[in-house]
């Protein structure tokens, strides 16, 4: 759209092209953007109907396909192991950063798996951690690390046994999200590879496709759908690393 805006009956296919481009660059998803042309069209259905217009700029204009991401940035086992090896807690609070940490470099957890566990599903004398399904994710049942059991007792000793959840917000933060971006940005200082909690994650599962088949990786990763496990493989990160330098050069 132009600056200062137009009247509806205005407005021509190229304002829609460049309104699309400004949707775009600030990230809006495809399905954000096809909702806001399928209120215009109804709009200029409207126009039409009181005869202010004759034809819609937005008739047959939807943006298609879907944005696809790109696993990179990847860390190997020696950087993951060096986050966690490096973390020391320095308060009471250390030791829940800690232990959420372990979960996200050796499980793979993001914030929304560790905010739906409660202590239950910390089976330590079994060595493992049962995982719930969530609306993204499906119920896994993890091997814990030897390294991550002991902090991991630790905290369960610390912890508010009043809690629920077996991870909340601290004093400091009170929402679980903040803790771990707290924790990013605290390891960042140090450890300059390190991009976010995603890049964690998608690390992990790099690794695990290295070490197991397709589907018992979909499985440790929650996947629901084995697609999107398989944008794991060497080769399709290959081909994907081709088309992201293709797009963004120098990335």
């Amino acid at each position: 759209m132009k600056e200062g805006g137009q009247a509806g009956e205005e407005i021509v296919y190229s304002d829609l092209l460049d309104y699309i481009k400004v949707c775009q660059k600030k990230e809006h998803s495809n399905s954000f953007i096809n909702q806001q042309l399928t209120v215009i069209r109804y709009y200029y259905n409207y126009l039409k109907y009181i005869g202010k217009v004759k034809s819609s700029p937005a008739a047959g204009l939807f943006v298609k396909g879907r944005k696809r991401t790109v696993p990179h940035d990847l860390l190997n086992e020696e950087q993951l192991k060096v986050l966690y090896d490096n973390f020391t807690p320095e308060e009471e609070t250390g030791i829940h950063s800690k232990a959420m940490l372990g979960l996200m470099i050796w499980q793979g957890l993001l914030n929304n798996d560790m905010a739906i566990l409660e202590p239950h599903h910390l089976k330590l004398r079994e060595g493992k951690i049962e995982v719930p399904g969530t609306g993204k994710t499906d119920r896994r049942i993890l091997p814990l690390e030897a390294v991550q059991i002991i902090d991991l007792y630790e905290y369960l000793m610390k912890r508010n046994p009043s809690n629920e959840k077996l991870f909340t917000g601290t004093d400091k933060e009170s929402d679980l999200q903040n803790v771990q971006d707290r924790l990013i940005k605290k390891l960042r200082k140090n450890h300059t590879f390190l991009i976010n909690g995603n890049q964690i994650r998608q690390s992990r599962i790099s690794l695990w496709i290295k070490q197991y088949d397709i589907r018992q990786v979909q499985y440790l990763a929650g996947h629901k759908y084995v697609s999107s496990t398989e944008r794991y493989k060497s080769t399709d990160l290959e081909d994907l690393q081709k088309e992201l330098e293709k797009h963004h050069p120098g990335s």
